[in-house]
């Protein structure tokens, strides 16, 4: 296991309630740093700001690739980790993801497993192998 209470997480997500879940299974795996942003222009202050070690980005926003764009920012502020999320799995959106450096893919409605498997894989990356 690892330890996670001192991770920082942003999640970009224009669905409500997806975005609560998402929050919650990130809150099971003892991530108490998490904010929740549902408006992709805030997303570059408050990079600048909270400089999470994890970012989960909805690729696709109001019909615009913005989780996309958001992830150069966030390579640029020395966030360490991407995680692209969609609820399409069409070829176009797979190559546009695969077009930006990412350490994952979680495809909505998300499964709390997966979710669990993304933020150690990120931190099996990292070399984050503290034991809890």
């Amino acid at each position: 296991m690892f330890d996670t209470k001192n991770l920082k997480v942003l999640i970009l997500e224009d669905e409500y309630v997806q975005a609560l879940y998402l929050r919650e299974c990130l809150e099971e795996l003892g991530i108490q740093q998490i904010n929740v942003i549902t408006n992709a222009e805030k997303a570059d202050a408050l990079l600048q700001q909270k400089r999470p070690d994890i970012a989960f980005l909805d690729i696709r926003m109001k019909d615009q690739d913005l989780g996309i764009e958001i992830a150069s920012l966030c390579k640029g502020v020395g966030v360490e980790h991407v995680v692209f999320t969609s609820s399409f799995t069409d070829e176009d959106t797979l190559q546009r993801a695969m077009s930006v450096a990412s350490d994952g893919f979680l495809l909505k409605p998300y499964d709390a497993s997966n979710v669990k498997v993304q933020v150690f894989l990120c931190l099996a990356r990292s070399g984050s192998t503290d034991e809890c």
